[in-house]
C-alpha cells in the first residue's frame, strides 16, 4: 500500500508541474497575444493617421493644380487682351497717321 501511496504522490506532483508549466505556456501565450493586440492597433492607428495625411496632401495637390490652371488661364487672357491691346494701339497709331499726314497735305494745299 505505501508503494501504491508513494506512486500517487509521485503522480500528483508530476501532474502538478505538468499543470504548472502548462500554466506557464498559457499564461506565455496570452502575454504574446496581448502583444500582438497591442502592436496591431499601434500599426492600425499609423495606418488611419497616414491615410488621413495623405487625404490632407492630396486635397493640397488637387488646390495648387486648380490655382495652376488658374493662373494659366488667367495668362493666357491676360496675354490675349495685351495682343488685342497692342492691335489697337496700331490701328490707332495708323489712324493718326494718317489723320496728321492728312491735315498736312490739306494745309500743303491750301498754301498752294
Amino acid at each position: 500500500m505505501y508503494y501504491y501511496e508513494e506512486k500517487l504522490k509521485y503522480i500528483k506532483s508530476a501532474n502538478e508541474i505538468i499543470t504548472g508549466r502548462e500554466n506557464e505556456r498559457v499564461q506565455a501565450l496570452q502575454n504574446q497575444l496581448e502583444q500582438l493586440q497591442n502592436d496591431n492597433s499601434r500599426i492600425l492607428n499609423e495606418r488611419d493617421k497616414a491615410l488621413k495625411e495623405f487625404a490632407s496632401m492630396r486635397k493640397l495637390v488637387e488646390s495648387f493644380e486648380k490655382k495652376a490652371e488658374t493662373s494659366t488661364i488667367e495668362k493666357l487672357q491676360n496675354e490675349n487682351l495685351a495682343n488685342s491691346l497692342r492691335k489697337e494701339k496700331n490701328k490707332l497709331k495708323s489712324a493718326l497717321k494718317l489723320q496728321m499726314a492728312k491735315e498736312i497735305s490739306d494745309h500743303s494745299d491750301d498754301g498752294e
